[in-house]
């Protein structure tokens, strides 16, 4: 789906801060945080806006947010697929991916509870250290 075509289906008015800020999350290969949006974006668009555009596009499940061990929120573009996220503790690289193992877990962890009905949601990342780190 094309970038107008996106924001439009999300019911927005296709605005070139819009525009502008879509490309870029398309362009972007993990989670960033505002400051890294901001510095990504023309000077025209200020982290207000920014923090306004990513919290109705948030509401719209436009972006999704990211919140790895307590850090600041990150903001990827929602997608279809249902990907992680691994973090290097070192210097702070993430690369994504994808595992159906922890819908195994959520279906076991809720056949043995006796409080929950359904799972809603979930987050799974992991922690570790990327090889260049290793050397």
């Amino acid at each position: 789906m094309d970038v107008l075509t996106r924001i439009r289906a999300a019911g927005f008015r296709a605005t070139k801060q819009r525009i502008e800020l879509v490309r870029f999350l398309e362009k972007t290969e993990h989670p960033l945080d505002i400051q890294d949006i901001v510095k990504g974006l023309s000077r025209s668009t200020d982290m207000v806006t920014v923090y306004r555009m990513l919290a109705a596009f948030k509401r719209a499940d436009l972006v999704r947010e990211v919140n790895l061990r307590g850090e600041h929120p990150r903001y990827e573009l929602a997608d279809e697929s249902d990907h992680h996220h691994i973090v290097c503790t070192d210097c702070g690289r993430i690369e994504d991916f994808t595992d159906e193992t922890h819908e195994r877990i959520g279906k076991q962890v809720l056949a043995r509870s006796k409080s929950f009905e359904a799972i809603t949601g979930h987050s799974f990342d992991l922690y570790g250290v990327c090889k260049p780190c290793a050397k």
